[in-house]
């Protein structure tokens, strides 16, 4: 979501090379069905229903503020 919201488009080799080192050609063939799932829920739990509906504003905006902690840092408990 991060680099269709700047730029329009983005490099996806990455996921292709580690499906490859771990699973071979089984691996690479199962990638684009995992980052189209994963699209999914991002678009849904931002409310896009376009791939061209996402942009900067889509994205969680982290606090420069140190007082407040960001979310991976908050303790549920």
């Amino acid at each position: 979501m991060k680099g269709l919201s700047n730029s329009g488009g983005v490099l996806l080799g990455r996921p292709f090379v580690y499906a490859l080192a771990a699973a071979g050609e089984q691996g690479v063939a199962h990638v684009p069905d995992l980052i189209a799932s994963e699209m999914k829920v991002a678009m849904t739990l931002t409310g896009a229903r376009a791939v061209g509906a996402i942009s900067r504003e889509s994205l969680v905006k982290r606090s420069t503020n140190p007082a407040i902690p960001l979310p991976s840092a908050v303790d549920p408990y």
